[in-house]
């Protein structure tokens, strides 16, 4: 069985942000998850806006095969961490998708991203 993770970054490291105020569930994550859960893969997501633990600590004690990450602009630097960690890891395929990689996938360039989403036609996911 594939294990894949759907990850979702911190809006900020600072004290400065939203959190409290603004809160969004990652509904498209959701989604993802479910489609993914019905063709028989094995789903986790990782929604580090209200997870307390690190994500390295978070991937020490598991395993997966497959990394897929949504961002916003304020959040590439931790997305692209996050999957370079992946990367190191597993060695696994490393997704980025969502509005903000559709829009502005250039900036997600890096070599421990393989591929890059550019729709949201998520049936269509293998």
């Amino acid at each position: 069985m594939i294990r894949v993770l759907l990850v979702r970054p911190e809006e900020s490291r600072s004290r400065y942000n939203f959190q409290g105020i603004i809160e969004n569930e990652c509904l498209d994550l959701e989604w993802i998850k479910a489609i993914l859960q019905k063709k028989g893969f094995d789903v986790t997501i990782f929604d580090k806006q209200v997870e307390s633990e690190a994500f390295l600590g978070f991937i020490k004690e598991r395993e997966f095969d497959v990394f897929y990450g949504e961002c916003r602009c304020f959040q590439e630097t931790f997305i692209l961490e996050y999957a370079r960690a992946f990367k190191n890891r597993f060695h696994g395929l490393t997704i980025l998708g969502g509005i903000h990689a559709q829009m502005c996938k250039e900036r997600l360039f890096d070599p421990d991203v393989d591929l890059i989403l550019s729709g949201y036609n998520y049936y269509d996911l293998p």
